[in-house]
């Protein structure tokens, strides 16, 4: 709070080093309500937690503990959900390692290989809406019991999941195998 009102008292540094008035949004009223709403949606959000605190736990939480019976449902964070469904989708804890190995590298190649503002981008930007809408499926899954349709969503779910990540890798490098910008900024073929 103390840095925010500082800042709104004497503004902060200009990115075009324009020190005068002119190329400058005045902070009053536009950051004072954007930030004034911001501050409302946190007290709610803390009000939620510290009203209803156990609303969003599992009801397993609060079971007696048997050493001798393992959890009939086990439920990683959420976060984990969806590598949780891939692991359990397929039989050979080898194979599970195997997928969740090749899924980190992808994510480690996207930077390297995807881009955003390539000439491909406006066929890449539903490829990417549909992954997100396979994740999000995928830690539904995982949340899920350990049952037949389940299982096999999981599968098919896990092979759309790599089959949208080679389609999104494929666009963009035939994107920039493709295209070339000239000197005067066209692109050529």
């Amino acid at each position: 709070m103390f840095h925010l009102l500082l800042l709104h008292d004497s503004g902060s540094t200009s990115l075009i080093y324009s020190h005068t008035g002119v190329g400058k949004i005045p902070f009053y009223p536009f950051y004072w309500i954007k930030d004034g709403l911001n501050v409302v949606a946190y007290l709610f959000y803390v009000a939620a937690i510290l009203i209803y605190p156990y609303s969003l736990g599992e009801v397993e939480l609060f079971e007696e503990v048997n050493t001798l019976v393992s959890p009939v449902h086990i439920v990683p964070e959420w976060y984990f959900c969806s590598q949780y469904a891939m692991l359990r989708s397929v039989p050979s804890k080898g194979a599970g390692v195997v997928i969740i190995a090749i899924r980190v590298l992808v994510f480690l190649l996207h930077p390297v290989v995807v881009g955003y503002t390539t000439p491909a981008s406006n066929v890449s930007k539903p490829v990417v809406v549909s992954l997100v809408c396979v994740q999000l499926v995928l830690t539904y899954l995982g949340f899920a019991p350990i049952e037949q349709p389940f299982v096999w969503l999981s599968l098919m779910f896990t092979f759309m999941n790599f089959i949208i990540h080679i389609v999104l890798i494929l666009i963009n490098l035939g994107a920039t195998h493709c295209f070339a910008v000239g000197a005067d900024g066209q692109l050529q073929h």
